[in-house]
């Protein structure tokens, strides 16, 4: 729409027009907004409606459910319902990394703090990934938005000490894979599209053997 023009510049064309040129402009500029938040709605929106319906089917699948319309609508409600605990979450996360991460700069090392940080990052992500997971296992049984999410929060609160070595497994698993990985990376290094196009494969089958493992815990 600006053409490469900057805000000065679009300022003084807009000067320089006539009051029908700059109405017609500023129509365009309206037409092109609303097209765009219009576009981004329904982007998300989409997208949301396509996320809870993999969901659905693959914890229905997992745990052995009959498709129900009636409960594929209410996954929607629990995917927006999450945004609350997960928005509460990631604050805490921010707010962690950056207490701990002073303190570890005391000790002026990039090497300490590279590690500090990558150990950080992958326990907080796991205890996030574990905590929806168990949200999604809790729902497909009851189908209760909030005493879903209660009961993630109250397992994990009351049986750290037994989700604990299940923990341990998962993050030393992908320590393993990043170990496995790191050659690899090397070897593709001028190949971004292969790199990418293999993360993405081995993230997604470490998601799924993760999110096997976890239901597996939980019946165990």
């Amino acid at each position: 729409m600006s053409q490469g023009k900057t805000t000065e510049q679009l300022q003084q064309m807009l000067l320089s027009m006539d009051p029908g040129q700059a109405e017609a402009f500023l129509s365009n500029i309206k037409g092109f907004v609303i097209t765009f938040v219009l576009g981004l709605i329904v982007i998300l929106v989409g997208g949301l409606l396509l996320y809870s319906l993999s969901r659905k089917l693959i914890w229905d699948y997992l745990l052995e459910k009959k498709f129900n319309k009636k409960t594929y609508w209410r996954w929607n409600l629990l995917n927006l319902a999450l945004i609350i605990p997960l928005l509460i979450y990631f604050f805490a996360f921010g707010l962690v990394r950056l207490i701990l991460g002073y303190l570890v700069s005391l000790f002026k090392s990039q090497v300490v703090s590279a590690v500090f940080y990558d150990l950080v990052n992958l326990f907080f992500l796991f205890i996030l990934v574990i905590f929806v997971f168990l949200v999604y296992y809790f729902f497909t049984e009851k189908y209760k938005v909030w005493e879903s999410i209660g009961s993630a929060f109250n397992l994990i609160k009351t049986k750290w000490k037994d989700i604990q070595p299940m923990f341990l497994l998962i993050v030393g698993t992908a320590v393993v894979l990043s170990v496995v990985l790191w050659p690899i990376g090397k070897l593709f290094a001028y190949q971004q599209g292969v790199l990418i196009g293999i993360n993405i494969v081995v993230s997604l089958l470490f998601i799924a053997w993760m999110r096997i493992y976890v239901l597996r815990s939980i019946k165990g």
